[in-house]
Parts: structure tokens; sequence; C-alpha cells
């Protein structure tokens, strides 16, 4: 991709050494209504787009998020993070690398929440021993209110444990509840356009070389 790019266009040829240039006229013509057909990036953008619009389409059950997040379950994280902003709820994600016994912070009207995500198959219920490791995270930090959220369900133990202690349960099919009523759930049969295959600058970035990544990008 760091070879100098081209781009034909009707019976005019562009070309740069400067690839992230490249994308910016692409879009600008595409824009316009120009018929530029799909590099080989955007496909593989295209292909994650649409896997990802199928995961959460219409027909979807909690089985398909399972399925979806199952190679980058960290990334389950990132779709409670969002549902949760959705809800009114400023989320800050903890670092992937430092578990610290809870995934996701939240703050809403001067009020603190801890949030603990798991991506677990159906047959896989989360135990007791999981929400006390909610509750000991929370001696330190002292959040108003916890929370446990999961794609699959909680054994009777953890339940009554978690009523004791006063941690709020999410299992799989709340789960799909929220996500239906926060509109994460595509209500349309599945569409994708051209613009949304369409390359950023920072599609470019995991091909850029660190020592020139500043010379290209900074």
């Amino acid at each position: 991709i760091w070879k100098r790019s081209k781009l034909y266009v009707e019976n005019y040829l562009v070309f740069t050494e400067r690839p992230y240039e490249l994308v910016g006229v692409v879009k600008k013509l595409r824009l316009q209504g120009i018929a530029i057909d799909l590099c080989k990036e955007e496909r593989i953008k295209r292909a994650d787009l649409l896997k990802k619009k199928e995961t959460f389409a219409c027909n979807s059950d909690i089985q398909k998020i399972v399925d979806y997040y199952s190679e980058k379950p960290t990334d389950f994280e990132g779709l409670c993070s969002e549902l949760f902003e959705s809800l009114g709820y400023i989320a800050k994600l903890t670092p992937p690398t430092n578990d610290g016994g809870y995934d996701i912070s939240l703050t809403r009207g001067g009020e603190k929440t801890i949030v603990e995500c798991k991506c677990y198959s159906i047959g896989h219920k989360v135990g007791r021993p999981n929400i006390q490791k909610l509750v000991g995270a929370n001696n330190v930090v002292l959040a108003d209110k916890m929370i446990f959220i999961t794609t699959s369900d909680f054994s009777g133990a953890a339940i009554s444990y978690a009523e004791e202690v006063e941690v709020k349960l999410i299992n799989g099919n709340k789960l799909m509840e929220l996500l239906h009523k926060q509109g994460f759930i595509e209500k349309e049969k599945v569409k994708i356009n051209v613009m949304e295959c369409q390359l950023e600058t920072a599609d470019l970035y995991p091909y850029v070389p660190r020592d020139i990544y500043e010379i290209f990008f900074e």
C-alpha cells in the first residue's frame, strides 16, 4: 500500500506517493456520485461491517452476539459501554491488561457505578464467585452501584448473593431487550452503501511502518 498509489477514473489517472491523500480524493469523488470500485482494503472493511450488521440484524439472537465476540471477548466490553452511553451514562472502559475486578466505570447524575461484563456461551452460567469478585473490587472503588452483565445467565447461588449485596444482574435475555430498545438491532434488511466502506485515514494506520508514522500522520 506504500508504493505509489494509483486511481483510474474514466479516462483519467490519479497517482500519489501519499496514500492518505488519495483516500481523500476518492471520498470527494464518491460524494459527487462518481462510481469507484472498492479497493482490497475496502472489501475487507465491507466484509467486517457486513458480519457485524448481520450479528445485530432483526432476526438476531444472543448466540449470534456470543459467536461474533468469541474471538475478541474484550470487544464485548465496548458494546456494553456503548449501550450504557445510550442510556445516558458516561462510560469509561478499564485497561484490558489491568483486571481490577470490573470492566466499565459509569457516572450519571453524580452517581458512580462499576460494571463487570462476561461474554459467555449460553450454557455457561455466571456463578457466585464472579459476583464476589465484583463486590471485592468495589471495596476499593466505593461505587454507589454495581452491575454484572452477561450473554448467558446466572446460577441460583449467584442470584441469591447478588440480592444480598445489591448487585444488579443483566442476563442474555435482558441484554437483547436493551439492545432492541436502544436501537442496536437493525430493524430492516441489512444493507451497506459504498460510503460505509469508504476508507478513512485511520484505516491506513495498521499499514504504516512505525518509523514513518509521524511523517505521514502527525
